[in-house]
């Protein structure tokens, strides 16, 4: 699963001068989202070293990119599209 790929990437890049400091690079999806997700919680979550429940992580990704949580009408609110107006 190309997931786990990304989970590497993650923690070598985490800490190195490119990441936004306001958006740290933690391991994907986090406790909070997902805490079935790891099978230790209290794991750092910013290495790789994070074990992995990988039918629930993979439970947790269909769900959470499933096309029903697509948002399909973006228009703007009236107070935002009036700051546009000139």
């Amino acid at each position: 699963m190309i997931f786990f790929t990304i989970v590497r990437v993650n923690s070598r890049l985490h800490g190195d001068t490119t990441e936004d400091p306001v958006y740290p690079k933690i391991q994907f999806p986090s406790v909070d989202l997902c805490s079935d997700c790891r099978t230790d919680a209290e794991a750092d979550p910013y290495h790789a070293d994070v074990q992995w429940n990988r039918t629930r992580v993979q439970e947790f990704l269909k769900s959470f990119y499933s096309p029903s949580r697509i948002i399909q009408d973006l228009e703007p609110e009236a107070s935002q599209s009036s700051a546009y107006v000139s």
